[in-house]
């Protein structure tokens, strides 16, 4: 069991090795990306999420959306890091937010 859970680490965490030539372009973008929630209240935690991300970004498909809830949430989940930084990366993705908005997202 402890090997599959390592496994499925090691899986969501694809890192390319430019060493031994690898690219993005080569790279399975659908193992990489678009969150799915596990439970229903982590369902409506992201569906609110996106609901707010179509306010900020407008009228967008549903792929783009989930594309910067992706990024979004690796931004604000990452650790050692200062609330700061993680609006700045969060404005990478989505432009300038205030900081209401961000309070919003994360």
């Amino acid at each position: 069991r402890e090997e599959k859970r390592a496994m499925g680490k090691n899986q969501k965490k694809a890192k390319l090795d430019i060493t031994k030539g690898e690219t993005v372009l080569a790279m399975d973008v659908t193992e990489n990306q678009i969150y799915q929630p596990k439970t229903r209240a982590t369902a409506v935690v992201y569906e609110q999420l996106l609901a707010a991300l179509q306010r900020h970004l407008g009228d967008q498909s549903p792929d783009v959306l989930r594309g910067a809830a992706d990024e979004v949430l690796a931004a604000i989940k990452t650790d050692g890091i200062l609330d700061a930084e993680r609006k700045k990366n969060c404005e990478e993705v989505l432009g300038t937010v205030t900081e209401e908005f961000f309070g919003e997202l994360f």
